[in-house]
């Protein structure tokens, strides 16, 4: 086993972050959505509501429940397509992207938390 210092604290500092700084209430799932959405945003993908929820490893009532919570308090937003109108687009607010952009900062050592 390798023991390294560096990693646990840089785990430490990664775990103490997302208690602070997302509104995830020690779950995964809301953890897993937030995650989910960055990365199609970082990649320049849309999402649907509809492969989000099919995506997630958790319980359709469990993603709905998170899933609500975060439109609720504005780390999320749903928009609607331009093309059909069925179709429903999630991506970040500005909150969810200063806040990763924060952790870009912290977990690439470019500022302490």
């Amino acid at each position: 086993m390798i023991k390294d210092k560096k990693t646990t604290r840089l785990l430490r500092r990664h775990r103490d972050w997302i208690s602070d700084c997302l509104p995830v209430d020690n779950s995964l799932v809301a953890y897993d959505i937030y995650l989910s959405i960055m990365e199609k945003y970082c990649a320049n993908e849309r999402c649907t509501v509809k492969v989000l929820f099919e995506s997630l490893p958790h319980s359709y009532t469990a993603v709905r429940s998170h899933y609500q919570r975060l439109l609720k308090s504005n780390w999320i937003q749903v928009i609607k397509s331009d093309e059909d109108g069925r179709v429903k687009y999630v991506t970040p607010t500005a909150k969810s992207i200063k806040a990763f952009d924060k952790f870009t900062e912290i977990f690439n050592g470019n500022h302490h938390a």
